[in-house]
Parts: C-alpha cells; structure tokens; sequence
C-alpha cells in the first residue's frame, strides 16, 4: 500500500461512526455539480508481472501466475461512471501494456463499469460486470450484469481471479470500526437517516445485492439497568418484544425485515428502505400543512389495511401516529408501512392490556386514564381517527392539559365531506363498545371509493412482484384468480395473495 492510500485510511480510524458535517456536504454538493475537481474515488493500475524465470518465454504462463508488482499509474473518478474495456472510447482501455497482447481478444468491449450515484456523499460506489469472460472483486466473480459494492481496498480482476489488474480506493467511505465484523464485512454504511429514543437508523447496502436497508441500531447499554416501567419504554423487554413480532410479520403494508443481529452490547435490525420519509414529515412540508381528502384516504386505506392484518394475528399496535407511517417514495400516490413495533402486544387467549403505553395525544381515553382495567385492539382504532383528523387538518383534534383532553376548534374540519367527518367521529367515539372494528371500519362509506381501492391494491401488488424480483430465494406466488376483479377490497383478498413475504434470513443469539 502506497503513503497516499495508507494517509488515507489512517483517517478513519475513530471509534464512533463519522457522518459527512454539513459544510462537507455543502461541498460535495458543488462536486456533484461539477463545480471542483475533488475526486469520489481513485483507481489503482497495477504492474502484473509472470512467476516464471527469466529464461521462459510469459506468453507460456497462464493469467493465474501472474501477481502485482507495484503501481503502474492511479486514475482520480469525478464522473457518475468510469469504464474499462478494449474499445478506444472507454474511459480505461486496456492494452498489451496491462495485459499479454493475446488475451485481449477475450476482453469485452465494455468489460466493466464502476458508477457512484452522486446526489450524496455517502451513496456505494458499485462495479457493474458488463463481461462475458470474467470480472471479479477480490477474487469474487460477478458474472454478467450483476453488481457488487465496491469495498475500500478491493481489487478487481479480469479474466482471471488472480489477475489483480486494479485495486480501488474510496475517498467517500464512512469508517464505522465498532460495528461486529458480521456487519461490516457484509454491508455497506451509508449517511444517518436519524435517530430516536430507541436507537439511530442507518442506510447501509448489502455488498453483495446492493440492495438498500434501513439498519436500526439499539445499544443495549442503553437499557441495560432499566426497570420495565410505563414511563420508562426504551428497555431490553421493548426490543426483543419488537422483534418477536417483526419476525412474524408478512404484509406489503407493514415493515419488512431482512435480518438481525443479536450481540452483547447491540441489537441490530435490517429493515426495508422507505425512500419517502414519515407520514407527519410529508403532512408537515405541504404548502397548507394537511394532506387533500384523496390522498388522505389513500394513505389511510392502507394503515387501515395493515392493522386489519395485525389484528386479525392478535397483535395490537398500540402507538399508530404519523410518525411511525413510512412512505415507500416522494411521490403524493405512494405505498406506506406502518412501523416501530416496541410498543405492540400479542393478544392471546391468556394475556391481556394494561400497560399504559403510547403517545399521549394518539392514545385512546381508556389507556390514558387507566381506570378501567384492561383495554382491547380498539386502542388502534382512536389512534387511526387521530391520524386521520391530522392529515386532513394538520392539527390535533384535542389538546392535553393538565392531563385533560380539550377539543380544538379546526375550521379546515368544517370544510371536509360528511362521510370523512362521521368517520373521524366514529374513531373518536370514548365508550368503547359502539366504537368500530377495523373490520368495520374498513367498510366505512368514506373508504368505499373505487379508485382509492384500486390504487391501494396495484400498488401493494407492485410492491408484491418488486420484492420477488429482489429476493433471489423468494418463494414463487401464486396467480392471482379470476375471481380477483380490480375494486376488490384488499382485505377480502386470500391470504396467499399478500402474505408470503421475500424470503428472510434471521440470525439472532441472544445472549442469557
């Protein structure tokens, strides 16, 4: 390794995860507009030479004797794409100089290609294999069309595993040398997409896929004392109850998990992407901070659709909010999740709620006040109505003082349909016993909009097919039937249509 390359890795050698500031994310902005010559990444030539004695010819030695023998020249990546083939037009054309004069017959036109998406620093530099004869990442082959994350340090090959023609170096990478090994040698860190009470969530890449994840890290030092108290959530029962339940779930609009993680001083969750940020984010950020009728139901179809899922699994929520609403992209007609599952319960037949847990203005009278003994799944349902207030309005319904709700007075309320606001009423209903289901919520006149409903279902269909596309194990899915017309209610779908999940691979080792 070279002084250069040797600095350069000496720079990353904290402890703690290092995040771009915001003035180097200023700065790579004006990189990405083409502003400075700052390069992303840096590509080493290297001098292959045979293992063989002087006196035998190499054209007698295979690529596979060959080994590096220091470095030739580097190349400095400004662009979005670098390529590398025999072709006079590509970036880096391979000639006699690198590689013996007759083994470039067997190279491709295009033989590789590395890409870094630069709309963030963070964002993986991926090689994509574009050869018919071989390229490998350290000693990986890819195979034609499949791409890999490139990894500090790496070399690439061609035609040979061990004809390390290029070793790569990325200048962007975010060193997070306290994650376990497991970790760091199978995913790619990406920028910090937040942090909670319960944990930060990171964006990483699979090296292998590229695939993108969500991984939410809960240091357990955290809670490791913690007594299990109302007030106090963010303890070891709330994590390992959270993945309990998430590794049963299996529907297109509730969080997925990829995998987990369990080590003594960290649980770590790899959970689908939402590239749209959260439900209150997306209210929030609208010119007249609430959402129209339409896209409000649309939204609030599928929550609806994903607690009737849950319920019908004896799992009560417990904490529905926009908060924990994720949105799959930036645009207005989009899928959503419901996420964070610390709060929920498994109902069975033996257990029951007490606990008064949730986010005070979302939670429903009776867990607020806990007077009443236990309380059942039609929590969620006063938390939907909240929600749905919210979108509409962009307010509260009610305020809280001195641990007293007080209804506020919207005047964006008074401009709603009937049917939306007798279904916010029906929500909102304190006696428990005439409030609705969410079987029968979801037979609500507001919600029996055929559009909405058709929308609602491509999508979750969509989704469906992406993530068998993505997951090479998936299990095949069954067709769907005839019997399936495009208004049909996706509720009343058979289970096969939207419970089969992509294939998981859990690891966990909780330690006693």
């Amino acid at each position: 390794m070279t002084n250069a390359e040797v600095s350069a890795t000496q720079e990353c050698t904290q402890t703690q995860t290092q995040y771009y500031t915001q003035s180097q994310w200023e700065s790579q902005q004006t990189i990405a507009a083409g502003e400075t010559r700052n390069p992303w990444g840096r590509i080493y030539v290297q001098r292959m030479r045979p293992n063989i004695p002087e006196n035998e010819s190499s054209t007698q030695c295979g690529l596979h004797e060959y080994h590096p023998e220091g470095t030739d020249t580097f190349h400095d990546l400004f662009e979005e794409e670098w390529k590398v083939g025999r072709l006079s037009g590509v970036d880096f054309t391979i000639t006699k100089n690198e590689i013996p004069e007759q083994e470039i017959v067997k190279l491709s036109k295009v033989h590789f290609i590395v890409r870094r998406d630069l709309s963030h620093p963070l964002n993986p530099p991926i090689l994509e294999d574009t050869s018919t004869n071989g390229t490998f990442v350290s000693q990986v082959r890819l195979g034609k069309g499949k791409c890999r994350v490139l990894r500090n340090g790496d070399t690439i090959s061609i035609l040979s595993p061990k004809f390390h023609l290029f070793r790569f170096m990325d200048l962007h990478f975010n060193c997070m040398l306290d994650l376990p090994q497991e970790i760091a040698a199978n995913y790619y860190v990406g920028a910090k997409l937040g942090a909670g009470g319960c944990g930060e969530v990171t964006k990483v890449f699979n090296v292998r896929t590229c695939m993108p994840y969500a991984m939410k890290i809960v240091k357990k030092c955290r809670f490791s004392e913690a007594v299990y108290m109302p007030g106090r959530q963010n303890n070891s029962p709330r994590i390992h109850n959270e993945i309990e339940i998430l590794r049963k779930l299996r529907h297109p609009c509730v969080i997925g998990m990829h995998e987990i993680i369990d080590r003594p001083d960290a649980v770590y969750m790899f959970l689908e992407l939402m590239n749209g940020g959260d439900l209150c984010h997306r209210i929030t950020t609208q010119e007249k901070k609430y959402l129209s009728e339409d896209i409000s139901r649309l939204y609030f179809l599928q929550t609806c659709y994903a607690v009737k899922y849950l319920h019908d699994n004896k799992i009560t929520h417990r904490d529905i909010k926009p908060d924990n609403i994720l949105l799959a992209t930036h645009d207005m007609i989009t899928l959503v999740k419901v996420t964070d599952f610390g709060l929920s319960k498994f109902v069975r037949k033996d257990s029951i709620m007490k606990t008064m847990c949730g986010t005070p203005q979302y939670v429903a009278p009776e867990v607020l006040h806990n007077d009443a003994g236990a309380y059942t799944e039609k929590v969620d349902i006063w938390s939907l109505g909240v929600m749905l207030y919210t979108c509409l309005c962009g307010d509260f319904p009610f305020v809280i003082r001195n641990n007293r709700r007080q209804v506020t007075s919207n005047p964006r309320f008074k401009d709603l349909t009937k049917a939306a606001q007798v279904l916010i009423f029906d929500c909102l209903r304190t006696k428990v016993e005439i409030r609705p289901t969410i079987t029968s919520l979801l037979s609500h006149k507001w919600l029996q909009n055929r559009q909405t409903i058709f929308t609602a279902q491509q999508l979750m269909r969509d989704h469906i097919q992406l993530t068998s596309l993505d997951t090479d194990t998936a299990p095949p899915r069954p067709p769907i039937t005839d019997t399936v017309t495009a208004t049909t209610p996706i509720h009343e779908l058979p289970d096969e249509q939207f419970m089969e999940p992509p294939a998981k691979r859990i690891r966990v080792d909780i330690q006693s």
